[in-house]
């Protein structure tokens, strides 16, 4: 699970040219910008990452409020020419005295702020006045009523589920927040792939041959929900089981998984006139065995689908984080726009049995986004 809120070691103080108030923080792989004087090099401090949501509650807080009381999200900003990303704070703000790496995201009560918390196209979604009010009456008319569970049981068709727990959700850690786990593969062949702004989406056959679909989080029962739809529209079950077709049973817990991009999703930055599927993961999912990048490449050469845009087959993996980071910067491979970033992976695959944290299902993989990416879309 992400640290939102971590302890950590001050690392480096740097110089920002023709700044005189502040100066460059360096905590694991991230640099922040932080008043000069308020720390000095082998402090401990707490570091908040981006997109965390601060407790408007906790007076530690207060310098960041609005006129209107309110605390945004954590996001990237560039001050005096100087990237900065996450919130370094001095230790006082913990009630208690904490060890060096302690994840303190509940301590602090700070949640993860969410894209798209309806899981939902921007079409589709309700408008803000609904969003605003509908939760609260919704709560105080149906939470927790005998009837509830009836109603919802005999009038209405269930349209998702929980995500199967037998499979890893895709969710790379930031290179930055990983820099043992760099050091120690560092010089370890990898493929690099851009990673594309999109919504998450997850495909798998059972043992019975039958397909499934799941978003980030559900997995998603109704068909004419626009997940299902791309899949349909891709004859993806179709076109996998002809390349299956004289051996059906190797279907069976095959999983892929890629980013759903469009019409209606995160913006549509490459202005694609109609969604698709592009590909990034392929493993058997019970029990979990990840195959490799060239695998993934010959069943969708064979199959008739798309892949994410691949860098580099042959990376050596650098020891230091900011040559990660530089790598990710460039233009999308699809239309003009900064790419959101890349995924590195060692190929072929490799689980890691040092116990390193943030890795899913223990693969070594991270990723690296694009600064001027995060600028331009204000995240």
């Amino acid at each position: 699970m992400r640290k939102l809120a971590s302890v950590q070691v001050i690392q480096d103080l740097t110089p920002i040219p023709n700044a005189d108030r502040i100066e460059t923080a360096h905590v694991l792989g991230w640099e922040a910008v932080v008043k000069k004087g308020d720390f000095k090099v082998g402090d401990k401090c707490v570091y908040i990452e981006i997109d965390s949501l601060l407790p408007e509650d906790n007076p530690a807080f207060d310098f960041l409020k609005d006129s209107k009381g309110k605390i945004e999200r954590i996001r990237t900003k560039k001050l005096r020419g100087q990237i900065s990303q996450g919130l370094i704070m001095p230790m006082s703000i913990l009630p208690e005295d904490h060890e060096v790496g302690d994840d303190v995201t509940k301590v602090l009560k700070i949640k993860k702020w969410e894209p798209d918390l309806w899981n939902r196209p921007a079409d589709k979604r309700p408008s803000r006045l609904v969003r605003k009010y509908s939760g609260k009456w919704a709560n105080r008319l149906l939470y927790n009523k005998p009837w509830t569970n009836w109603f919802s049981r005999y009038l209405f068709t269930q349209t998702a589920k929980s995500f199967p727990d037998f499979i890893n959700r895709t969710d790379e850690t930031r290179c930055q927040a990983m820099p043992e786990v760099v050091a120690y593969y560092a010089g370890t062949d990898c493929a690099v792939t851009e990673k594309m702004d999109g919504s998450s989406i997850t495909i798998w056959f059972d043992d019975k041959l039958k397909l499934h679909v799941a978003s980030r989080n559900l997995e998603v029962l109704d068909t004419s929900n626009y997940f299902w739809k791309a899949v349909i529209n891709e004859d993806i079950e179709d076109k996998l089981r002809a390349c299956f077709v004289s051996n059906l049973d190797k279907l069976k817990w095959l999983c892929l998984q890629g980013e759903l991009c469009g019409p209606n999703i995160q913006g549509n930055k490459y202005k694609f006139k109609q969604k698709g599927i592009f590909f990034f993961n392929i493993l058997y999912c019970n029990p979990v065995r990840y195959l490799s990048l060239a695998n993934l490449c010959d069943l969708t050469t064979r199959c008739g689908l798309k892949t994410v845009p691949i860098l580099d087959m042959q990376y050596k993996l650098p020891s230091d984080i900011a040559s990660i980071v530089d790598m990710s910067k460039g233009e999308s491979y699809y239309g003009n726009t900064p790419r959101e970033g890349v995924v590195v992976r060692p190929e072929p695959p490799i689980i890691d049995h040092n116990g390193f944290p943030g890795m899913v299902g223990n693969r070594v993989s991270f990723k690296a986004i694009n600064p001027e990416f995060l600028l331009k879309y204000k995240l």
